[in-house]
């Protein structure tokens, strides 16, 4: 559900829209980790579902300061607490890039264009704790991301072209 929820949401040139269907999807591939003990993505998708919530109202420096904080802090509960490898940090550093540029990007165009270094860091997480499901919705979104980005360049291409 989330690969196919994931592939509409990037699709999506209205910035809230987008932002609502990817939480849901975030909440499908955040019980899918959660089921494969791999905790700091669950937490990184569950907590896309609240920022995604949140940033449709409110984009304030603030709450992202907020949302920062809560993932370094469950990143070091994490790392001390629950003594995981570092590669945990994939996760979280992914959660802080989406966090980052969903409060303070507005454009859908720009928004595509940073989450596939979060998608990107995601991939190798998802490979690492061996979610086959979890890799192929992240190479999904990435190949939505990466097929919409083409789409406009050609869009605004074809546009420069009759000018």
């Amino acid at each position: 559900m989330a690969m196919l929820i994931n592939f509409v949401a990037y699709r999506q040139t209205n910035i809230n829209r987008y932002r609502l269907i990817s939480g849901l999807a975030m909440i499908c591939l955040g019980t899918h980790f959660l089921l494969l003990d791999a905790l700091a993505a669950a937490i990184g998708c569950y907590l896309a579902f609240f920022r995604n919530l949140i940033s449709m109202r409110i984009q304030t420096i603030d709450v992202v300061v907020v949302f920062v904080c809560i993932n370094l802090a469950f990143f070091t509960f994490e790392l001390v607490v629950l003594q995981n490898s570092l590669f945990i940090l994939l996760a979280y550093t992914a959660s802080i890039i989406f966090t980052v540029g969903t409060f303070l990007i507005s454009s859908a165009h720009r928004i595509r264009q940073y989450f596939l270094i979060a998608e990107s860091l995601n991939l190798v997480y998802a490979i690492i704790v061996g979610s086959l499901i979890g890799t192929l919705g992240i190479v999904v979104s990435i190949l939505g991301i990466v097929s919409k980005i083409w789409q406009e360049r050609r869009s605004v291409s074809s546009m420069q072209g009759t000018l």
